[in-house]
């Protein structure tokens, strides 16, 4: 935790973390007095290739972003068209044909269409989860050079990637919400949070100017930066 007065006598603050510790535990390593928790934050930089100094982190431009997410897109493209196809074929049967044989029929339908969606939820997450948590990269951003970190450019933990995997897949699960419903009055609510939550990660990815992060950066603490060429 940052501090806006001077550490006691006998204590000193580490640049990287913040933290004030006893001056003894603290060493100059890479032109910053850190301790050992900052010390093997920049260790960690070093070995990924990313800047010791947060403070020139980069961070990719909104296309860029846009065309990893695109790669991704295209990665996700065989599972989800497999998913699209058992479910869906399903689904649309009894839901295009609400009065064709029964209720029965329609809510049928509407469940394999959230059965659906609820799988393609947990591919998206798990996919993006993974990667993030293991690597920081899915094959999107290592095409990229883009790295999802901390907001103090340290590498993401498994949890964290995988939080952020839920919250960017989000719109899938309450989607599979609404369909599990089986009533056509209250599935359009749950449409419409879907489509909310989808516009608010947007419009939060372009108005953060500064660090371009999304909804489910901001959710899972993290942000996206832009790696140096090798």
């Amino acid at each position: 935790m940052s501090q806006s007065s001077p550490p006691p006598n006998g204590f000193g603050t580490c640049e990287v973390t913040g933290e004030i510790l006893p001056a003894d535990s603290l060493v100059k390593f890479q032109g910053k007095l850190v301790g050992p928790k900052g010390k093997q934050i920049l260790l960690e930089r070093l070995q990924s290739g990313e800047p010791t100094d947060t403070t020139v982190l980069q961070r990719p431009s909104f296309w860029r972003r846009f065309g990893c997410i695109f790669v991704d897109g295209l990665v996700l493209m065989v599972p989800s068209l497999i998913t699209e196809f058992i479910f869906g074929t399903v689904a649309a049967a009894g839901i295009s044909n609400p009065h064709a044989t029964s209720f029965f029929a329609f809510s049928h339908g509407m469940l394999f269409a959230g059965i659906g969606n609820l799988i393609l939820f947990v591919i998206n997450a798990a996919y993006f989860g993974i990667l993030h948590g293991a690597y920081g990269q899915t094959l999107g951003k290592r095409a990229g050079r883009e790295k999802v970190v901390r907001l103090d450019g340290s590498p993401v933990d498994m949890r964290t990637g995988i939080l952020r995997g839920v919250y960017y897949a989000m719109p899938s699960a309450i989607l599979a919400v609404g369909l599990f419903t089986t009533t056509i009055q209250i599935f359009p609510i749950f449409y419409l949070l879907s489509l909310l939550w989808w516009l608010a990660d947007i419009i939060c990815l372009i108005a953060d100017t500064r660090m371009q992060r999304a909804l489910h950066d901001r959710l899972a603490g993290t942000r996206v930066i832009l790696l140096p060429p090798k």
